[in-house]
């Protein structure tokens, strides 16, 4: 049954657009009968108006005396589409608020290249010349990155590269870093000492100066490539023997992670070569195996992926790598041409490295949320509408067992017709089709849906309430049950423990 609300909807449509979303601090008493506003929403999609917000950000500048980095705290301005981790790095290349006691990063002269965040990882390139810096300058505007990035929620390490080149393996300059609770002053000595060859550092100090490992593995659909950050190092007689040792042993996280060099073998091991100009340095891979097994040319190229991104973000000054499948340069496979000369570069395989994005099923009796971790495109993992989708496209076979439907049989992703997002809350969108499917939903049926939706949109840092509409318009229920006339806060008493 559908009507016109009049006066009352125009004025919650005004409020809406004037305060955002206006706090609903319970799950919602039921409705006795599901209606739609025909009054548009008028000001919510895409084109229309932008809500701005002051976010309190933590950056890390060094002081004067290069002695200690400074934590300050200051007001980012953030639309709906901003990225946080971009935004945060773009306003720490700039100047200090205050300039008499801080050095600027990099002299003010950086500018960020690429920003990317896979899982707890997150790789940041400087575009700047270090070859016009001091080492102390690229010391400590490392060192600011590092401890700036690791602010943001989810991040524990940081990979920094400074025009397109890692900065691994520079005094205790690493690939990839965490936070640094040191004072510069004492950093800077432990740095000299790394630099120095005559000084050899002592051991507690070489401890911390042993990097992690990061590994690509493929997620458990075989979709995406995602990292993975090991602690425990082995003794090898060299790094890219200890790399693709630790790719073939596998993924610490088998729940997320899948192994990318099953029924591969190495011969001989991988060397570290210098080609003809004398300069350029790659590492050399030869794999042994049945090309039988690997005519799957999409896991062959996320392996190609897994080696060369895992060598490259270890091992410093490395221009590529050279792949070779029995004893042949790995160029091609049937319905795919990998490279002209079986050589591989970091760049290559970024747009495959994805990110894990939370998503809420209903458990299979109903009773409760399930959180379910599914990889997608790193760009797809910072849109709203993403997750919806995922949750309309339903529990896949790599998610975790016990999970079901959220929705009614005959709806689909077509359903979804948009999700803005304006101030702190989510708008969801859905089609007429959608509303006429709901119909005769039972409590906890609408229950589950509704708050699989809400759950999985308030996992986004800058998401706190959900406002459902139909055909862009306000909605008092969707089947009947939940008075959805206010936009809904997370509810966590759901989530299945």
């Amino acid at each position: 049954m559908r009507m016109w609300r009049g006066l009352w909807a125009v004025l919650l449509a005004v409020a809406m657009l004037v305060v955002g979303c206006s706090p609903s601090a319970q799950e919602p008493e039921i409705t006795p009968t599901p209606t739609v506003s025909e009054t548009p929403l008028l000001d919510m999609a895409p084109e229309g108006n932008v809500s701005v917000q002051n976010v309190p950000s933590v950056l890390y500048y060094p002081n004067k005396e290069g002695t200690q980095l400074v934590r300050q705290v200051v007001e980012i301005s953030r639309t709906d589409d901003t990225w946080m981790p971009q935004a945060v790095v773009e306003r720490l290349l700039e100047a200090p608020e205050n300039s008499n006691d801080l050095e600027a990063v990099f002299r003010g002269n950086g500018k960020l290249t690429s920003i990317t965040k896979s899982r707890s990882l997150v790789t940041v390139d400087i575009d700047i010349n270090p070859q016009i810096y001091t080492e102390a300058e690229i010391f400590s505007g490392v060192l600011a990155l590092v401890n700036t990035i690791t602010e943001i929620d989810g991040v524990e390490y940081v990979a920094v590269l400074l025009g397109g080149q890692p900065i691994a393996g520079r005094g205790i300059l690493v690939s990839p870093m965490e936070k640094q609770t040191l004072s510069l002053e004492v950093l800077w000595l432990m740095h000299q000492a790394a630099l120095d060859t005559e000084n050899v550092p002592s051991s507690n100090i070489l401890q911390r100066m042993t990097p992690p490992l990061v590994l690509f593995f493929k997620d458990v659909s075989g979709a995406y490539l995602l990292p993975e950050v090991q602690t425990q190092r082995t003794t090898a007689e060299n790094t890219a023997v200890e790399v693709l040792r630790a790719l073939m042993q596998g993924p610490g996280n088998s729940a997320q992670l899948s192994s990318v060099m099953r029924n591969m073998t190495l011969t001989p091991s991988p060397t570290i070569e210098t080609a003809e100009d004398g300069v350029t340095r790659y590492v050399n891979v030869s794999l042994a195996g049945s090309r039988s097994e690997a005519q799957d040319a999409t896991s062959m190229w996320l392996l190609c992926g897994a080696i060369t991104l895992s060598l490259m973000y270890n091992i410093p000054d490395i221009s590529y790598v050279r792949i070779s499948l029995d004893g042949q340069p790995l160029t091609s496979l049937p319905g795919r041409v990998f490279s002209e000369d079986g050589t591989f570069r970091w760049d290559q395989f970024q747009g495959d490295i994805g990110d894990l994005v939370q998503l809420y099923f209903p458990n299979r009796n109903g009773t409760a949320m399930v959180g379910v971790m599914r990889a997608v495109s790193q760009e797809d993992a910072r849109l709203a509408s993403t997750r919806v989708e995922e949750l309309l496209v339903g529990p896949r076979s790599t998610d975790s067992s016990g999970i079901t439907y959220a929705f009614p049989l005959e709806v689909g992703t077509e359903d979804l017709l948009g999700v803005y997002v304006s101030g702190y809350c989510a708008y969801v969108s859905f089609s007429e089709a959608f509303y006429e499917a709901c119909q005769g939903l039972t409590v906890q049926a609408e229950r589950m849906m509704v708050y699989s939706i809400v759950n999985t949109l308030t996992e986004i840092e800058n998401i706190n309430q959900v406002q459902f509409l139909v055909e862009d318009a306000y909605v008092d229920s969707l089947g009947g049950a939940l008075d959805l006339t206010a936009p809904l806060w997370r509810n966590p008493g759901i989530i299945q423990s």
